[in-house]
């Protein structure tokens, strides 16, 4: 410990990774604040040390990582730490995912490849995943990192937009170009230039705007709707999907050179079911996002209600946990929440997360609401596209929706 001292009084640094409990960091890391302003700290620790939220603040921690060490989790948080310093010290409210530690190895990988090697290309890159999963956030993560970091990035829907207005909200329009044409407008493409270009839900564009697209990324050129001069843009595309593009390929519903031009790096981020020991810590960021928010001292969850929330499926994945996390804090009248803070649907699927020991009722009730709310995440919450897509009469979705506790607002964009 006394070389410690001197090495942090003698030398500058941006990160140091200290192996012990936060106790025994305690007036290491008091001395770096005062000799290393805006230096950070990273403590490696046993599982049994495991400090709390209020602990690692008040021990000036940057990050913590438990024992036993996986080399993925380490380099991920060195990037993430050293990416942040030494201008960003707080990260923005819209990118509190990015900057989250994941105790998943995949995510790990996935974010230290995007910072050590496609955010440095210009390179085409479409990120697949179930809708909630962090798509977006994954392509913030690439644009921040990325020598465009200081230019636009602008972000598309595709999925939310009929094809006329994203024929016009993707390449723009003259004045009279069609009915409520009254002023020019710039498309999203040109107000990328020398940026990047996020395009969500590619998937769902139609095969005529597919055919305008394929050219964008061909020519990197392009004509407003009603103009006959061409616009040369230099713009960086990333793209996301939920969909299984391949899949569109062979029934031909998405071009096959389209899907090649898009297919450059592909990125795969792992549903959150398939990484369940992120959903403590996530739980964690949120409510404490939202009891901010709302001015509640709801300091975290019960037992009981962790492992509801461990137990779940999650059909809507990161995004459906924070809308649960945002709904059981304004709710709660204590400073825990508890079970009771839940939607019904997670109270009464969780607790049975095996059809061994259900009837056949209640097998049948608990594989359909699974089906619905799958169905409702699909499709964004749209209740009309997805009674259709189930072959219901949109009421009577609408009363199943009621009865397992689902709400399609939850999962509308936008």
């Amino acid at each position: 410990m006394p070389e410690a001292f001197v090495t942090a009084s003698n030398c500058k640094f941006d990160l140091l990774i200290f192996d012990g409990t936060p106790k025994d960091a305690e007036d290491l890391l008091q001395e770096i604040q005062k000799q290393n302003r805006g230096a950070q700290a990273l403590l490696l620790t046993g599982a049994e040390q495991r400090p709390d939220l209020e602990a690692v603040r008040r021990h000036h921690l940057a990050g913590c990582i438990f024992k036993p060490l996986r080399e993925a989790e380490l380099r991920f948080e060195v990037a993430r730490l050293l990416s942040s310093a030494p201008a960003v010290k707080t990260p923005r409210p819209d990118d509190q995912y990015i900057h989250h530690y994941s105790r998943n190895p995949k995510m790990a990988e996935l974010y230290d490849a995007a910072v050590k090697k496609i955010a440095r290309s210009d390179s085409t890159v479409i990120i697949l995943g179930e809708s909630g999963t962090g798509k977006e956030l994954m392509a913030k993560w690439i644009y921040s990192h990325s020598p465009r970091k200081d230019k636009p990035f602008i972000k598309v829907s595709c999925a939310v937009l009929p094809e006329g207005v994203l024929e016009s909200e993707l390449f723009g329009h003259e004045k009279g170009a069609f009915t409520g044409a009254y002023v020019k407008r710039k498309g999203r493409f040109e107000l990328a230039d020398s940026g990047t270009i996020f395009l969500d839900e590619i998937g769902d564009i139609t095969p005529a705007i597919q055919s305008k697209f394929l050219r964008v990324l061909q020519e990197r050129e392009f004509q407003r709707i009603g103009s006959n001069d061409t616009i040369r843009v230099d713009v960086r595309l990333i793209a996301a999907t939920s969909r299984d593009l391949w899949q569109e390929v062979q029934i031909g519903r998405f071009r096959e050179d389209l899907y090649y031009r898009l297919n450059v790096i592909s990125l795969k981020i792992p549903p959150l079911r398939e990484r369940r020991e992120d959903i403590p810590s996530l739980a964690a960021l949120f409510c404490r996002k939202f009891a901010e928010k709302s001015q509640k001292s709801v300091q975290g969850f019960d037992n009981r209600t962790m492992q509801l929330l461990l137990s779940y499926s999650w059909p809507g994945n990161v995004r459906e946990l924070e809308n649960v996390v945002e709904r059981a804090v304004v709710l709660t009248s204590g400073n825990v929440i508890t079970a009771d803070d839940l939607p019904v649907g997670i109270t009464r699927l969780g607790e049975t997360p095996s059809t061994s020991d259900l009837t056949l009722k209640e097998a049948r009730e608990k594989f359909e609401a699974e089906y619905v709310r799958d169905t409702i995440v699909r499709f964004h919450g749209n209740v009309s596209r997805s009674a259709e897509y189930l072959g219901l009469a949109r009421k009577n979705l609408i009363e199943k929706l009621r009865r397992y506790g689902i709400k399609a607002e939850e999962y509308r964009q936008g």
